[in-house]
């Protein structure tokens, strides 16, 4: 009697562990999935675009006269002096001026003449506001060497200073070409250097640097054909074809940061002019766009980016948005049904559908509302997971 109880509790405990397998094989396995932290920080939204550099005064010299250019004696790159010859053109017979050429040479010459005076003043009012952002940055560092006012007040003041010098610049420049202009025009009236045998002389009305040359070898030019480009490499602008949706976010100021242009650190910037006017172009899908130029000038300090030089390929991020103690959640996280953002926040080990709200997204992250600091989310979650289901960390 004994033995049989031992069998039937051994067949029992048999019974049992083959339930237990069959309920342990059909049981539904976890699903494997990604999991992030929602974590709280700063998101800012950028618009990304590739520019590039481009000397801001970049000046076109161009034959005076019809005549025979000989072999323009200069390299891209080379630098030249204020005043330095350039070019010479031995002369053609001169024609005479007939009353409509010489109404037209007179006009020239008047016009050039009003933009020398105009000119002047703009070196006198760029000269002040110099010499005003010298005197305020001078006050300021010293203010700063006390700890009276932020570094960030001291970096406004210097970028201003930098400014104002580059304007000065620029307005002596527009004062020498308006010079040249002028001389230019009192020669076709004079007929000055049109002898024959005498060489004219092409002289650089800028200091600068070589940019372009149009013209290399001898040969017979027109008056007007463009021979050279001569500008300041160190007075760069960067220039990004932004698509016309992004470019009604952008405005004058908005932040830039410069990216992947070959150097160790990126660059800061600032946008200083929206084009009112947009263009087609052609994307490298074939795909018709309308895109704006947006114009932003670089307010790192030079010695950072001295490398850089006219037509130089960067990235242009320019912050549209910016947005400071907020919750952070992977973009991949969310997914709409409907009008409604949703995700699947994990709670213990079950998969929950839940709704939040969405306050600003940038391609890679998204601020949002309806979570607690440290919940839990699933990543990048496949049409496998569904609310309510049992899921695991991968």
């Amino acid at each position: 009697m004994q033995l049989k109880s031992a069998r039937s509790l051994r067949f029992i405990a048999v019974l049992i562990a083959v339930a237990l397998l069959l309920v342990w094989g059909l049981w539904p396995n976890p699903k494997w999935v990604e999991i992030a932290k929602v974590k709280r920080g700063n998101l800012t939204v950028v618009v990304e675009e590739e520019a590039y550099t481009r000397v801001v005064d970049r000046y076109t010299i161009s034959a005076p006269v019809n005549g025979y250019l000989s072999r323009i004696p200069l390299d891209v790159g080379d630098s030249v002096g204020e005043g330095a010859v350039v070019a010479s053109l031995k002369p053609m017979p001169a024609a005479a001026l007939d009353a409509r050429s010489r109404a037209a040479t007179l006009a020239d010459r008047e016009a050039a003449k009003a933009a020398l005076s105009g000119s002047a003043e703009s070196i006198e009012s760029a000269s002040t506001a110099y010499d005003l952002a010298q005197r305020e940055f001078g006050r300021l560092e010293k203010l700063a060497q006390g700890r009276m006012i932020s570094r960030q007040a001291l970096d406004l003041a210097r970028t201003e200073m930098i400014q104002a010098e580059t304007r000065l610049r620029s307005a002596r420049f527009t004062n020498l070409v308006a010079k040249y202009r002028l001389a230019a025009a009192e020669a076709r009236l004079s007929g000055a250097g049109l002898i024959e045998g005498e060489a004219l002389m092409v002289n650089t009305p800028v200091p600068g640097r070589v940019l372009a040359l149009h013209r290399e070898s001898a040969g017979t030019v027109v008056a007007g054909e463009p021979l050279l480009d001569v500008g300041d490499p160190t007075s760069l602008e960067v220039v990004a074809e932004v698509l016309s949706e992004d470019a009604v976010k952008i405005t004058e100021e908005t932040p830039v940061a410069f990216r992947r242009w070959g150097g160790a650190d990126d660059l800061e910037g600032r946008v200083k002019r929206v084009e009112p006017r947009g263009f087609t172009k052609i994307s490298a899908l074939g795909v018709e766009e309308q895109r704006v130029l947006v114009l932003s000038e670089i307010t790192s300090e030079p010695a950072q980016w001295q490398r850089l030089g006219d037509g130089f390929r960067v990235d242009a991020e320019f912050a549209i948005e910016s947005h400071e103690n907020v919750l952070i959640v992977p973009e991949n996280a969310l997914f709409r049904a409907g009008e409604q953002w949703l995700l699947y926040r994990v709670d213990g080990s079950r998969a929950l559908e839940t709704a939040v709200g969405v306050v600003a997204r940038n391609g890679f992250e998204a601020a949002i509302t309806g979570l607690e600091e440290g919940d839990t989310v699933i990543a990048n979650p496949d049409t496998d997971v569904a609310d309510g289901i049992r899921v695991r960390e991968r």
